[in-house]
This record gives structure tokens, sequence and C-alpha cells, in this order.
């Protein structure tokens, strides 16, 4: 590692993310604002340095495990401006289906088209073979439209609580571990890896054959793990972890845990919990992650592969932080306390542990403050003032002073009061949105990187190139995999001590007050019942608050929990 230097160092300068020294990077902004994006892209960044990553939160809809998804959207979508393209080079606005010739069979082509106009890209007239192209093409092919451009997937390991039983069939075919026909069994054996030669007029069904070991790399590698819920469970849970760890490293898997597969209130947090308790023994005393040395790898460093060179390097993946590190103002579940503190208590040390930590949230006065402040940076999305905090208002102000000095380039006599006249120019405000964009104006793959010493810089986020899960996929549909639980294997007894009990039950009675509080509010904004029926919906699938049964209440019935609540409350100030 270089020397550094006694001078403060300008931060702007310098790339995000840093593959040598750990860092503790958050990702704010408002809900779709592609925050989540942003730090898949980093996550895969550091894992294409060769650092391992442990994916340990996500979205309640297994979003984190689309490590191992690839749907090739980037080649769908190169078909989809060939397609265009050709509208372009005839100058016409319709076509014959027949004319349009882009490299695929009529069934390919067909299913293209119908891809196309799904998206709005196309409309297909019915009856006379012909296609017309739509406004929203040409914003597809000038890039001013986002879209998934997979076209490759990660090895994960997939940790799982030991009750859950995967369907090892269903496992089985998503890994590939059957021929999927005559064609690849018959590549293989001309290849030499497979005897004996099966005619496709045998009567021998090859989907239903496994596949040489040696030609099988599963993506989905299920792992059990004993929930770490009480001292003996704590200690199983170590020594299981430590070993996916290793394996996976190994394998260079991509290590995931997502909160939705656990069925207890407890274990999710409890378990993530005692991974970070474990991580100063295991990332500095257990020796499994010290740094290689020549004599290990068996030549010089500058002949080291990034696997080698990022062998004791970790980088921790938490999205929706603020479901296991939540603030006073507005708690999750009961038991996200437990993480919480643990979080804290390791954090501010994370980088003497070789160890990355990133993480998303929404709304900063969500996220326990204690480890807010200790960032090395802050990506601020798309956002209004309001939501970012007090903490974070000043780059505001900052990017309008920036605006106004370019503008007196152009405008000698500009203000900041008068900047709007001069924003009039259509031409000159998409110039100025170009260099620098309101925060409340950031495309959604851009975003502001910001330093605790008050630099910015804009920076740009393209999606990772494994699949980006959209909120209308669905996990198991996409990946065929299913599983059941085995209630004889969940803890038969309730681990919770009386007074966790207790708080529990009065941190959920504070988490329904302070819903109705908000309720309130949304209603002076003038919203409808219909419209926070979908805002508290969408709280309870991001994990902002447990589930309290929203999902099964009507409009109407919040109504009617609202207004009880209402005449309690008036009651109360009453009194």
């Amino acid at each position: 590692m270089p020397f550094p230097s006694r001078k403060p160092q300008k931060l702007a300068s310098t790339s995000l993310l840093n593959y040598e020294e750990p860092q503790i990077i958050f990702y704010t902004g408002m809900r779709g604002s592609g925050k989540g994006v942003a730090v898949d892209k980093s996550a895969e960044d550091l894992y294409r340095e060769g650092i391992n990553i442990w994916h340990l939160w996500g979205a309640r809809s297994f979003e984190n495990l689309y490590w191992a998804i690839n749907k090739n959207c980037g080649a769908k979508h190169d078909n989809f401006k060939k397609v265009i393209m050709c509208f372009f080079d005839r100058k016409q606005r319709e076509l014959n289906i027949d004319s349009v010739d882009i490299g695929l069979n009529p069934d390919e082509l067909k299913q293209c088209l119908l891809d196309m106009e799904l998206e709005k890209l196309i409309k297909i007239l019915t009856g006379d073979n012909q296609i017309r192209i739509l406004d929203k093409a040409g914003d597809f092919v000038n890039g001013e439209l986002l879209y998934c451009k997979c076209k490759r997937a990660y090895p994960i390991t997939w940790m799982v609580p030991e009750y859950i039983e995967v369907n090892q069939e269903s496992l089985d075919k998503f890994n590939a571990v059957y021929w999927k026909d005559w064609r690849e069994y018959n590549q293989a054996y001309n290849d030499g890896h497979v005897k004996p030669y099966i005619s496709p007029w045998d009567d021998v069904d090859v989907t239903k054959m496994v596949k040489p070991n040696t030609l099988v790399k599963p993506l989905i590698q299920v792992r059990h793990i004993t929930p770490a819920t009480t001292a003996l469970r704590k200690e199983t849970f170590r020594e299981q972890f430590t070993k996916i760890v290793l394996e996976a490293r190994e394998q260079h898997r991509v290590v995931v845990m997502n909160p939705t597969i656990f069925e207890g209130t407890l274990d999710k947090f409890q378990t993530i919990e005692e991974v970070f308790r474990m991580l100063p023994w295991l990332m500095n005393v257990s020796g499994y992650f010290t740094e290689l040395s020549e004599s290990d790898v068996g030549k010089p460093k500058k002949y080291w592969n990034k696997k080698q060179k990022s062998w004791h390097k970790v980088a921790i993946v938490c999205n929706e932080l603020r479901s296991i590190v939540p603030s006073s103002r507005l708690s999750g579940e009961a038991s996200a306390g437990k993480s919480k503190k643990a979080i804290f208590d390791i954090v501010p040390e994370m980088r003497h542990m070789k160890c990355w930590f990133l993480g998303d949230y929404q709304n900063p006065d969500d996220l326990y403050s204690g480890v807010k402040h200790q960032s090395n940076a802050i990506v601020l999305k798309n956002a209004s003032r309001n939501l970012v905090g007090e903490d974070m208002t000043w780059i505001f102000d900052s990017i309008e002073k920036r605006r106004l000095s370019i503008t007196k380039k152009f405008y000698p006599d500009a203000e900041l009061k008068t900047m709007y006249w001069h924003e009039r120019d259509p031409e000159f405000k998409a110039y100025l949105d170009d260099i620098i964009p309101r925060v409340d104006d950031l495309p959604k793959n851009q975003g502001y990187v910001t330093y605790p010493n008050r630099e910015f810089k804009k920076e740009k986020f393209e999606l990772p190139t494994f699949h980006h899960k959209s909120s209308l996929e669905d996990f198991r549909k996409d990946t065929g995999i299913t599983w059941t639980i085995n209630k004889e294997m969940k803890p038969k007894v309730d681990t919770a001590t009386a007074g966790e009990k207790r708080n529990a039950g009065k941190e959920l009675k504070e988490i329904k007050q302070k819903v109705m509080v908000m309720m309130d509010e949304k209603r002076k904004d003038g919203l409808s019942w219909k419209q926070i029926h979908i805002e508290v919906m969408g709280m309870q699938d991001k994990g902002e608050i447990p589930d309290l049964g929203y999902a099964n209440r009507t409009p109407k019935q919040l109504n009617d929990s609202y207004n009880n609540w209402k005449s309690k409350q008036t009651v109360a100030d009453a009194s």
C-alpha cells in the first residue's frame, strides 16, 4: 500500500470505490431513485476485483438473490434497437414484418416484436402483417430510457435456516443439472464429455438425465444455518458460517441471506447480529482472513490475480439498511434493536477488519445516526430537500451556487434570485441540467457522491450486469425453485426473555402510534385513503414497518381505524 500523504486530500478527485482501503458507503434517495441499483453496481465492481461479497440483507422480495439470474436482457434490447433502426434506415413509420431482417428466425422475431409492443415501442397492426413505430422508440434508441442490460449471472451461496427444505429437483433444474435437450447432450458427446451416443430417435428422454459433475457449475448453492437465537445455537451458527464463507471464497461465490426466508421474529435479527459480533474474531484472530504471502501463492505479487490480492478482503452489503439499524424516530420490527446495537458497535472499526460496508436507505432520519455518521461517502440519488435531512441540505445550496457561477459566464448580471429568467431558455437550462442538475432533478442513473468535508461530485451509475429485479418480478417464478417449512425443526421454545417480550409489545404500540400520526399528516396533505393504503403497503413491503396486517384491510377499514384513533386522541387532549 502506498504511503499516505500528510496533506489533506481532495476527496472529490478520487474514485468512489477504493479497492485497497476499506470504506463505508451509504446510498440514499427517494423510492424508485435507483439507489439499490447503485449499491448493486458498486458491489459487483468490488466482486470483480476479487473481494469477497456477503450480501446479508435485502428487500423482502429476494431481490439480493438476483446475482444468480441472467435473463439476457442486454441481447434482447439490442434486438429492439435493430428493429427500430430498420424504420429509421428506411425513413418509414410502418413496415411489413417480412421485411424486418435482424438475424432472428421467424419464432424469435415474433417474440421480439411482441416484447416490443408490450414496452410500447411499436404497434403490431392486426390483419395486414404490418408494424408501426411509436414515439417512445426514439427515446429508447437515444438512451433516454433506462432498462436492464444483464448478460451474466454470478454463483451464490444462499444461507437458509435449518427448517427450510428446498426442493432439490427444482434447484437442480435451475442449476441446469439436467440436459436441456438432445442437442445439448449430442454436443457434449461430440466434445468427448459423455457416453454413449444417443440418437434423436432413441426412446430416451435426455431431459431427465443428470449431467456429469464436471459439466455442472451450480449458480445457486444452498447451505443451511442454525439461527443464532440461543448461546448454544450461536456456537453452532459460528461454525457453520465460518465454513460457508471459506467455501464461498474458494469458489468465488457471493454469500447471500434474505430476511424473507426466516419464519421467526427473532431469527433473522439475531443471526445478522451474530455475523457482526463474530467479525473481530473471524477477520483478525482466526487466521482465515490473513493476507497471502508470496510463499503462499508461489510467485511474486506482481503476478497475482485479483482473487489472490483480495483473499483477505470482505465487503458486507445490506439493502434496506433502516430495517436492521432503525432510528428511534420510526422503528421497524421489534427485534431490530439487536442488529442495531451490534452494527453500531462494529461499524466504526470495520476498516481494521479489512471490511467494506455498503448500504442504502430512503430517509436519513430513519437510520440510526451513530451508524450513518461513520460513512466515508454518501451517494445522494434523486431526492427532495425535506427528505435528505438537515445534515445534507448544504449540497442544495452548493449546487445553486455552482449553477449561478456557470450562468454568470453567459449572463454576467445573473443573481440567484433572477436565475430562473435565464433558465427559461430551454437550450441553456438543458445545458445547465446536464452539467450540474439539481438533486430533485437527477436522472435515475446519476447521483452526487458527497464527502464529510462537504466536497461532492456527480457520478454515473450503470446497471449491474446481472439481472436487476423489477417490482413485479417474482423470484420463485423466475427460478422455479420451491421450498417448504419443516415445523419440527423450528425452535420449540420462545427464546425471547420476559423483558424482551414486554419491550417488543411496547415498541409495536409505538410503531402503530407513529403510523397513525403519519396517516394524519397524509390526510392533511390531501391524500385519499386509497393512496394512503398504497403508501402503508409499500412501507410494509420494504420492511420500513413490520407486517401490521394492512394487506388484509381495505382503504375503508383503514379509515375506520384512523377515526377510532383520532377520537381517542381528541378525548386524551381534552382531559
